[in-house]
C-alpha cells in the first residue's frame, strides 16, 4: 500500500520477520529519481505473521495472524488500536472507508467501527462469502470481494447492510487474486490465477464482464492496479513475463502496451501498488522475490512503465550490442521542443552477463562520467571506467528525460545518432 511520500511492505506468503515494513520515498525535482529508504518497521512481542494492508496519512491498518487487525501510528510504528472478533480470526485483506473498517478473514467479511476510540474498534457487521476472501475493496456504496472460489471469483455487496448484490463468475474455473475499481465505481478490473484468459474488464453499471486478455508468457498473476489518467492497467506476478503493461482505453478490448521490463534476478512480482503525485510524477512500487532488493520502483509518464502524462517523462532504451567491444565516441539527437519544455540525456556503457547485455548491469551517467550529471544535445561520451561503466564496452543503452512547463505542450524525442568504433 502506498500514500504520497510513503510505501508500506508486510512480509506475507506465511514469512517470519517484522510484520510491517515502512519505506520513506524522496520527490527531488527532475531529472533525478526518487529515493526509498527503510522508515521503520513494526515488530511486536509476539510476532504476528502479517498478510495484508491499508494504509491512509493517519494509520496503517495491518491484517495479521494475532488481532485480525492491528491499527499502527506511522510516525511511531507502534500500535494504538486493534480490531479482533471472537474466534481468533486471521485477517487476509484489510480496507477502510470513512468511519469503518472492512477485513476479510477466512471465508467471513467483518466490518468494524472507526469513528470512536480504536482501541479495540467495535465489530458492526458479518457476511459469510462464497469463498475465502483474498482482496477486500470498498467504493461508492460498494463493497467488492475477491474469493478463491472458482465460480464466484467476485461478490459485491451493499455498503450499508452488506447484503448481497451479486455473485459474477467469469468462467474460466480460477480463483480470484486481486481487483482494482476506479474511484467512479464505473469499472473493475480483476485478475484469477493463470488462464485464458485471466484478465477482466467488469462493467460495474451491469455487473457483467464486457472485455478479457489473457497474460502473455503463462504470467500466473499475483496483482493488478491501473493508472486511470493514462487508461492503463498492471498486472504482476510470476514467471518469464513478470509486469505486463495493459491498455483499457477501449474496455472491450484490452491489450499489451509496450515491451516486457527487465528485473535482473526476479522470478516473482509479489504485488503491485501505484500512485500518482500531486507533481504529475507517477510510479509502481512493487514487492520481488530478490532478497536483496525486496522493494524496486517503476517511473511511469512518458516512455515509462506505468502511463502517459506527466510533467516529466522517463524514457530507457533497450540494449544495443556491437559486434565486438567497441568504443563509443559521441551521440547526437533529433528532437522537436516547443517553448517551456526540455531534454536531457544519460548514457550506460558495460560488458556482457552470461553472454547477453539483457541481464547486464547498467548504471546511467553523464559528463565526468557522475551519475548525478546530465547531457545536453549532441555530446562527448567520456572514456575510461567508473562503478558500473566501461568505455570501451559491449553494451549500451541511453536514458532520454523530456520535461515540460504544461501538460498541452509535450516534447518529442525523434532519434538519436551514435558514433562508435570497434
Amino acid at each position: 500500500s502506498a500514500i504520497e511520500g510513503h510505501a508500506y511492505a508486510t512480509t506475507g506468503e506465511n514469512a517470519s520477520g517484522d510484520p510491517l515494513t515502512s519505506i520513506n520515498i524522496t520527490n527531488p525535482p527532475p531529472p533525478a529519481s526518487p529515493t526509498p529508504s527503510e522508515g521503520g518497521s513494526y515488530n511486536p512481542n509476539p510476532q504476528p505473521k502479517a498478510y495484508g494492508l491499508f494504509a491512509t496519512s493517519n494509520y496503517v491498518y495491518l491484517a495479521t495472524s494475532k488481532k485480525t487487525v492491528d491499527i499502527i501510528n506511522p510516525s511511531t510504528m507502534t500500535r494504538v488500536g486493534y480490531f479482533d472478533p471472537p474466534g481468533n480470526r486471521t485477517g487476509d485483506s484489510v480496507y477502510v472507508s470513512g468511519s469503518v473498517g472492512y477485513v476479510t478473514s477466512g471465508s467471513t467479511l467483518y466490518t468494524f467501527d472507526l469513528s470512536g476510540a480504536i482501541n479495540p474498534s467495535p465489530l458492526l457487521l458479518t457476511t459469510t462469502l462464497s469463498g475465502n476472501g483474498r482482496r477486500v475493496v470498498v467504493v461508492g456504496d460498494f463493497v467488492y470481494v475477491v474469493t478463491n472460489n472458482t465460480t464466484t471469483q467476485l461478490q459485491i455487496f451493499n455498503k450499508s447492510n452488506l447484503s448481497l448484490v451479486k455473485d459474477l463468475n467469469v468462467q474460466n474455473n480460477q480463483g480470484g487474486i486481486d481487483i482494482y475499481v476506479n474511484s467512479t465505481g464505473d469499472y473493475a478490473y480483476l485478475v484469477t490465477s493463470y488462464a485464458s484468459p485471466d484478465f477482466f474488464v467488469i462493467d460495474l453499471s451491469s455487473n457483467s464482464v464486457v472485455g478479457t486478455y489473457t497474460t502473455a508468457s503463462n504470467m500466473d498473476p499475483r496483482g493488478v492496479t491501473v493508472i486511470p489518467q493514462d487508461d492503463i492497467a498492471i498486472i504482476v506476478g510470476s514467471g518469464s513475463d513478470l509486469y505486463q503493461v495493459i491498455r483499457i482505453g477501449i474496455p472491450e478490448t484490452p491489450s499489451r502496451c509496450g515491451t516486457p521490463l527487465i528485473f535482473p534476478g526476479v522470478i516473482t512480482l509479489h504485488a503491485i501498488s501505484s500512485i500518482t503525485e500531486t507533481d504529475g510524477d507517477a510510479y509502481s512500487y512493487v514487492l520481488t522475490n530478490d532478497a536483496s532488493n525486496e522493494f524496486q520502483m517503476i517511473q511511469g509518464g512518458p516512455g515509462g512503465g506505468g502511463g502517459g502524462s506527466a510533467l516529466t517523462g522517463v524514457f530507457d532504451s533497450q540494449p544495443f550490442t556491437p559486434t565486438s567491444i567497441a568504443t563509443f565516441n559521441r551521440f547526437d539527437v533529433n528532437t522537436t521542443l516547443p517553448a517551456g519544455t526540455y531534454d536531457n540525456y544519460q548514457i550506460a556503457i558495460t560488458n556482457k552477463v552470461g553472454g547477453s547485455c539483457l541481464g547486464a548491469n547498467y548504471t546511467f551517467v553523464g559528463p565526468g562520467k557522475d551519475p548525478a550529471q546530465w547531457f545536453g544535445e549532441s555530446s562527448t561520451i567520456p572514456l575510461g571506467n567508473a562503478t558500473g561503466y566501461n568505455n570501451p564496452g559491449e553494451c549500451f543503452k541511453y536514458r532520454v528525460s523530456l520535461s515540460t512547463d504544461n501538460l498541452g505542450t509535450s516534447p518529442i524525442f525523434n532519434d538519436i545518432t551514435v558514433n562508435y568504433s570497434p
